[in-house]
């Protein structure tokens, strides 16, 4: 198949802090020679990743090859640490040309900002014409994003808001109103610039198509479901019904898909602070630029409480600023919901802890022994969300794909007409050494079920309720055998179902079948495993330099339970004028009936 482009943005510090690891993960898989290795002995093996899906390819000013994210970012003033604004790919950033002015100069430099450990020594190793290092990071050694990302960005991918800094407890950026204030100044040039830099990408792409869905998809929803009740009027039979409505949906899905090329944005975004407000300024931007364009929106929920907020030592001043603070991401995730559901195709918030407020009862989620993690750091829970992320989209994003994104999220909103969804997984599912069919086999014994094994990262929900539509994702069968060998089957005496499967592929969908994850699901495998060398932490034991995972995207179920708890405690702030002068009490009522609406629906 053609490659399908996608233009990636990333608003937040956090959410670059999940960019950063994602586009790791992207880069440990490319192959810079251009040769496609297809292992003998699995039937199931499939082509390589896509590069062209994610990356642009360029060259240095030494002619060599270069693979760059398409990728654009905003972070506030010193969140970069020592990155360059305009990247390294081609080298460090020239000096300034000589001034003509004849009079006295005084110069002022800022103090440079040291590089992270990993970063030196990956220059090190690269100006040795040497491999990547085994670097273990500490979470203490890791202040931004730019710490561990080993990626080369695109002159053109960072602008800097200079109105903010990062981490600056005098003015922290934590209420999505200063985010939604800052954008609409007429004189501030950030949104311009994102359209600009926005354009610059689309333009490249030979043919932009998506891993996701656009807006236009949602009426292919509302029409299966009239379709839907019309069977039930005209009192055809269940199984008539049933057989009438999935071929006219079959036949319209097929004709609108290829008819509609949809370039695609997936967003990376903090939404529960100022940066909320940010994203709803860009989500109308490129609605409006790009009416008919897929937009996907990865909300991210940071551990504890949001980058810049800094108690106080008066115990009652500390506890009045801990109070506003949890009710400014309260509100921040609320605005982050009510826009995505106005703009977006999709959107999924994501979370390690069990509840939208960082407040008393949240707790980090749990995902086995052999995973230990720091709840509280941000660079060990940004590692778990990108490797959801990545596991969820692999399987679009190989020259192999069957299907797309598109089909994925249509299938979604046909089946709940939301436009929230649920990732949880499972990591690591599968272990090194005994063949896939036996692996999942032991998952499904005793009555255990998927359910039991799957962690979600939706605040406020839980898993074991199954969805009413769900597409899973499983990494790395390569690396296991397929089934055990005929000596092995005749000494246990048993041939079990899966077993007799001949590809991964075939396999998973049975085990998806007999464990009834949803009413109905997209199965796919990836080849591959999730490379997981550092910069990634570790949080496996024993160390891994890959995993396995199986994630799941899930709609349905008892998601609007989980989704009715941040709307509720919305409703129980109110609305406070003092906050912001263009947030009217008008605007907060839309946005309270808008959220409660999409619950109905």
């Amino acid at each position: 198949p053609d490659t399908m482009e996608v233009v990636t943005l990333q608003l937040g510090h956090y959410a670059s802090m999940v960019g950063a690891h994602f586009w790791n993960i992207q880069e440990a898989q490319l192959d810079y020679s251009g040769a496609q290795v297809v292992e003998e002995g699995n039937p199931d093996n499939g082509a390589k990743v896509d590069p062209g899906v994610l990356f642009r390819t360029g060259e240095t000013l030494r002619g060599e090859p270069t693979f760059s994210p398409r990728v654009l970012i905003m972070d506030l003033q010193g969140g970069l640490k020592a990155l360059p604004k305009e990247g390294l790919l081609y080298g460090a950033p020239g000096q300034p040309s000589d001034a003509t002015w004849q009079g006295e100069m005084q110069t002022i430099r800022a103090a440079e900002q040291p590089r992270g450990r990993y970063m030196e020594e990956l220059d090190t190793a690269e100006a040795q014409g040497e491999s990547a290092p085994d670097v273990p990071l500490a979470s203490t050694e890791v202040e931004s994003w730019s710490d561990y990302l080993r990626t080369y960005l695109h002159p053109r991918s960072i602008d800097v808001i200079q109105e903010f800094r990062h981490q600056d407890p005098a003015l922290s950026f934590d209420a999505f109103w200063l985010g939604r204030e800052l954008m609409g100044q007429p004189s501030t040039p950030y949104l311009d610039t994102l359209e600009d830099s926005t354009r610059l990408f689309m333009e490249e792409c030979d043919a932009p198509q998506g891993i996701q869905v656009s807006q236009q998809y949602h009426s292919v929803g509302c029409l299966c479901k009239n379709l839907k009740n019309m069977c039930r009027s005209i009192n055809l039979d269940f199984a008539a019904a049933g057989l009438v409505y999935w071929c006219i949906t079959f036949l319209y899905m097929s004709v609108y898909l290829k008819l509609t090329a949809c370039p695609p944005f997936k967003i990376f975004a903090d939404s529960d602070n100022g940066w909320a407000g940010v994203l709803g300024a860009t989500l109308e931007m490129l609605r409006d630029t790009y009416d008919k364009k897929t937009i996907t929106v990865f909300g991210m929920h940071s551990p504890q409480h949001s980058l810049g907020f800094e108690p106080s030592d008066d115990p009652l001043l500390a506890q009045t600023k801990l109070q506003f603070h949890r009710n400014h991401r309260t509100r921040s995730a609320a605005y982050s919901m009510y826009v995505a559901n106005e703009h977006a195709s999709l959107y999924v918030p994501m979370s390690t802890n069990t509840t939208w407020s960082s407040g008393p009862g949240a707790r980090a989620r749990q995902f086995g022994q052999q995973l230990i993690y720091d709840v509280s750091s941000r660079y060990h829970t940004s590692a778990l969300l990108a490797t959801a992320i990545d596991g969820v989209t692999a399987p679009f994003r190989t020259t192999s794909r069957d299907v797309t994104w598109n089909h994925a999220v249509a299938g979604l909103y046909s089946e709940t007409s939301t436009r929230t969804a649920a990732l949880l997984m499972s990591l690591p599912f599968l272990q090194d050494g005994n063949p896939l069919s036996t692996q999942l086999s032991r998952h499904t014994q005793g009555g255990a079920s998927l359910r039991s094994s799957l962690t979600s990262l939706f605040p406020s929900h839980e898993s074991s309720v199954a969805p009413r539509f769900g597409v899973y994702s499983l990494r790395g069968t390569n690396d296991i055998p397929l089934t055990p060998t005929l000596e092995e089957m005749r000494q246990q005496q048993s041939m079990t179902a899966l077993d007799r499967c001949t590809t991964a592929t075939e396999m998973f969908s049975r085990y998806l079948g007999q464990s009834a994850p949803a009413t109905k699901f997209l199965g796919h495998c990836v080849a591959t495993s999730t490379p997981t060398r550092s910069p990634f932490p570790r949080i496996f034991s024993p160390k891994r330099n890959k995993t396995m995972p199986l994630v799941a995207l899930e709609a349905g179920g008892n998601l609007t339970a989980a989704t009715t708890v941040l709307v509720h405690e919305f409703k129980r702030l109110g609305y406070k004028p003092s906050f912001c002068a263009d947030w009217q009490l008008e605007d907060h009522q839309t946005m309270l009936s808008t959220l409660q609406s999409a619950l109905e629906e």
